[in-house]
């Protein structure tokens, strides 16, 4: 990481990341209960990515931020004769935002998150199963698919929020995201809330309210919209999330937090039998399904 600061206002942040693994393992056939599996199995995958990064501070109190960056993510999988998958994709993203005083107690911000890039693949698998269907016994019974691609995407987002302070004790964001997924059909409006109210208390003593409400999506899995494992035009998978908790200042700098959550999830992809597909199965979006807990958060804010 190279960092520097230009001029009074502006830095600089040139960053490069990435990784390497490999593992290599020979298997006896005595030692495996399902032969598709005998032999040399090897699995190997690998990111890099270079990052320049600008923030910025004017004068007025605005900050601006903008991140480019440029990498490549790598996967190898032999395991036995069954299943062998090489994948390569190569990425650019890039965000810019702001963060803008409007008013005494109002702030605006907003961006875009763009990614785009090249995405080249061979699988060559038994069909994979959902969540919901039947065992389908040894893989090396089975019948295999291979499925080569080579295609280009793109996934443009933007955001915004406006954050209200109505009064010295309460915070309210209000905002949301657009997404539009490359590999899926439609865009995808997302509205968010979050709301934090200090109940009572000085510094170190502090107890604090605070809620989320909001819409969320993630794209399927790039097997559920192949041609030949999955099926093509899903739309995302999407929850309405919310959430509501306590925040306690112990001392000066601990704090502890208790979060009770729940999620709603809909139009998740699933799978259906149909002996008229590649793989036997039809994907869509009629799965649903709920998710809650409780998270508990101790934190140490750092000191000199």
């Amino acid at each position: 990481m190279l960092e520097r600061d230009v001029g009074k206002h502006t830095t600089l942040r040139l960053t490069f990341l990435g990784s390497n693994d490999r593992v290599n393992v020979t298997l006896q056939p005595s030692q495996s209960t399902d032969p598709a599996f005998s032999g040399a199995l090897s699995n190997a995958t690998d990111f890099w990515r270079i990052q320049l990064q600008a923030d910025s501070k004017l004068a007025n109190g605005t900050k601006l931020f903008s991140q480019v960056s440029v990498g490549q993510d790598g996967l190898l999988l032999d395991l036995g004769s069954t299943l062998n998958a090489n994948s390569t994709a190569t990425r650019v993203q890039a965000r810019a935002q702001f963060d803008a005083p409007i008013v005494k107690g109002l702030r605006v911000k907003g961006g875009a998150d763009l990614e785009g890039g090249q995405w080249d693949y061979t699988l060559t698998f038994p069909q994979i199963p959902g969540t919901d269907s039947p065992d389908t016994g040894p893989l090396f019974g089975q019948k295999k698919l291979t499925s080569t691609r080579s295609f280009g995407y793109f996934d443009p987002a933007a955001f915004a929020n406006v954050e209200m302070f109505p009064a010295k004790t309460v915070r309210v964001l209000l905002g949301g995201r657009v997404d539009s997924f490359g590999g899926t059909a439609g865009v995808y409006l997302q509205p968010r809330m979050n709301v934090r109210w200090i109940l009572r208390g000085r510094e170190g003593e502090r107890t604090t309210l605070k809620g989320a409400l909001g819409l969320y999506a993630q794209p399927p899995q790039v097997n559920e919209i192949d041609p030949v494992f999955g099926t093509p035009g899903l739309s995302a998978n999407q929850a309405t999330q919310a959430s509501l908790g306590i925040e306690q200042e112990l001392l000066r700098r601990v704090t502890v937090s208790l979060e009770p959550f729940y999620k709603n999830l809909f139009d998740l992809v699933s799978s259906r039998p149909d002996p008229t597909q590649p793989s036997g199965f039809r994907f869509g979006n009629e799965g649903t399904g709920f998710a809650y807990g409780l998270e508990v958060l101790l934190k140490y804010n750092p000191d000199r």
